[in-house]
C-alpha cells in the first residue's frame, strides 16, 4: 500500500508516475489532500 500525503501538491507528472506504480505493482494507492485535491486530479488528466 501506497499513502501519498498532501497529495493536492503533486505535479501531474508525479500523478502519472503514482498511476505507473499502481499498475506495475498492483499495489493499493491512498492519496490523501485538502477538498481541492480533485480539482487537481481533474486537472491533471490522472484519471485515477
Amino acid at each position: 500500500m501506497l499513502i501519498v500525503d498532501e497529495a493536492d501538491r503533486l505535479k501531474p507528472k508525479t500523478f502519472a508516475e503514482v498511476r505507473d506504480i499502481f499498475d506495475k505493482l498492483e499495489i493499493a494507492v491512498i492519496l490523501v489532500g485538502t477538498d481541492r485535491l480533485d480539482a487537481v486530479i481533474k486537472r491533471s488528466g490522472a484519471g485515477l
